[in-house]
């Protein structure tokens, strides 16, 4: 039996393990994004030392419901914690890239892995909770209780800390509709790299996309951008490949267009990274006015400057992360956004719909009043 003071000694001990857990999961979600997000900062916590936390009330729990050994319990708990974890994590990650994955079947896969993950937890972490029994009566039973009771309440513990700091808006704020519900606006022309051969393409309203430049060998992470051209006003369009290759810009198409008279067009070129969206076309006099982060939690923003309304779409959990690439405001009430590496979707803004509009990336569009270069 413990002393008092060892007993008033882990009380304490227990409480601060509480109180640091909380501050944990709950002091990133105000965090600036500049130092990154909520969800990677618990993530990483969780990985590297939430595990040791968790095994720690687990086997306090497990002590105290069924008068076993704390300090066994803890030990054996906290072990069973990182081995269900990093194993959790591998099969997991096997799992998912062997599926294909996009903004209509995500949600779903998403609750699919959340009981996965806790029916693996239960399979793993059960033969070091029964150790725990060792010699007791009635062990194999007494064992699955426990592993069932300690482990459902660590999982709801751990799954109310991630869904605080998850970016969970694709789902709960925006309505997922089939493709041909919203349209490309009229007069917009999107020029991309295809995900099934890498080359370029471009693709207006109607018909489907048209080869415009061979990108032999394709590059990962290559994109499209807009540069002056040797003289004048216009701009070319250029792949940029990275750092893949030492010759890092090609010109695709030269003279294309004259850039659009909007401030933002130019510091929208970034790609993958933090940058406002570039407007063309009638999206130049729109209110709405938006701005993105690549990290999937951030993902897109805007805010109507006469309403003060404000969106964001972004889609981050422990199991899928889909990263911003690029967004740009096409027309008054629609956005195109690289969502993940190769997802390229609109955004009905006043309705608040998304549909996957094809597959490609490093995406960049123009308006037709904005065209020099014959398509």
């Amino acid at each position: 039996m413990l002393g008092r003071n060892e007993r008033a000694l882990g009380d304490a001990c227990y409480k601060k393990t509480i109180v640091f857990v909380f501050v944990i999961f709950c002091v990133p979600s105000v965090a600036c994004a500049d130092v990154g997000t909520p969800l990677v900062w618990a993530t990483t916590f969780h990985l590297l030392i939430g595990n040791a936390v968790l095994g720690l009330l687990e086997g306090w729990w497990l002590a105290s419901f069924f008068n076993l050994a704390r300090g066994k319990c803890i030990a054996f708990l906290i072990l069973a914690n990182y081995l269900s974890t990093w194993i959790g994590c591998y099969v997991v990650d096997r799992f998912r890239l062997s599926q294909v994955l996009d903004v209509y079947n995500a949600q779903d896969f998403t609750l699919g892995f959340v009981l996965l993950c806790y029916l693996l937890t239960l399979l793993i972490e059960w033969p070091l909770v029964a150790l725990c029994f060792y010699r007791k009566d009635h062990w194999f039973a007494r064992s699955m209780k426990a592993n069932l009771l300690v482990q459902t309440m660590s999982y709801l513990f751990l799954f109310g800390g991630f869904w605080m700091v998850s970016g969970k808006s694709l789902y709960s704020d925006f309505t997922i509709v089939a493709p041909d519900q919203i349209l490309l606006p009229a007069g917009i022309t999107v020029y991309y790299l295809s995900r099934e051969d890498g080359h370029v393409y471009s693709r207006a309203q109607q018909g489907e996309g048209e080869l415009c430049y061979d990108v032999t060998p394709s590059v990962p992470r290559a994109y499209l951008k807009f540069l002056p051209s040797g003289g004048g006003d216009l701009c070319d369009l250029i792949l940029d490949r990275g750092s893949y290759t030492e010759e890092k810009e090609e010109v695709i198409l030269p003279n294309l267009i004259r850039p659009p008279e909007d401030d933002r067009w130019w510091r929208g070129q970034t790609y993958y990274g933090w940058g406002d969206v570039p407007r063309i076309g009638d999206a130049i006099g729109s209110p709405w006015l938006f701005s993105w982060g690549h990290w999937a939690s951030i993902g897109l923003m805007g805010e109507n400057s006469e309403t003060k309304e404000r969106i964001n779409v972004s889609y981050g959990t422990p199991f899928i992360r889909w990263e911003f690439y690029r967004a740009i405001h096409l027309s008054e009430n629609i956005v195109l956004f690289q969502l993940g590496e190769d997802q390229l979707c609109l955004l009905e803004i006043d309705t608040k719909r998304i549909s996957l509009w094809g597959r490609g990336y490093g995406v960049v569009a123009i308006a037709d009043e904005d065209r020099v270069y014959a398509k």
